[in-house]
């Protein structure tokens, strides 16, 4: 199967039929803070930010709130889905997988996640084994449609012990 690449920009609300059964965390954003959020059970607070990316291991969308007061959304799957009325699609070419390590390191006896540079606890998602966490990401390639050989991009997929082979 084939991934592809799609957008919707131009919206003055989040869509209600976006795939948020796909997506197992979310890291979104606002002027005051940055969560990290275990999804479904929390895409209600989710859709209150601004900005986010939701993640899970099939596929990602990313949403913006921009200066006009529109949405723009871009979805990546790696089924070949696209967001319904999407206005740009494209279809990808999966490359290699990689990580990106989170800040702090669990501690043994809590198992609660610090950094000596960061004040207070850090927010991750419990269950995930391992002394560090990354974000596993997948690397891609535009391979067809607008823009064709534009480069390459990444998404994220999931939450992972930093040693796990990806």
């Amino acid at each position: 199967m084939t991934a592809r690449i799609s957008s919707r920009q131009g919206l003055t609300a989040l869509p209600c039929n976006l795939p948020w059964d796909q997506f197992d965390f979310a890291v979104v954003e606002s002027a005051a803070e940055v969560r990290l959020l275990a999804l479904p059970s929390q895409q209600g607070d989710a859709v209150r930010y601004p900005r986010g990316v939701a993640f899970g291991e099939l596929s990602e969308l990313r949403w913006v709130l921009r200066a006009n007061g529109k949405y723009h959304l871009v979805y990546v799957s790696d089924q070949g889905d696209v967001l319904r009325e999407s206005t740009d699609h494209a279809d990808l070419e999966t490359r290699e997988d990689g990580q990106i390590i989170l800040w702090g390191e669990r501690d043994g006896d809590t198992s609660e996640f610090f950094d000596g540079r960061i004040p207070g606890l850090l927010p991750y998602p419990a269950g995930i084994p391992g002394k560090r966490l990354a974000v596993w990401i997948r690397y891609y390639a535009v391979t067809e449609g607008e823009p064709a050989g534009a480069g390459s991009l990444f998404r994220c997929v999931g939450i992972q012990d930093s040693g796990a082979a990806v």
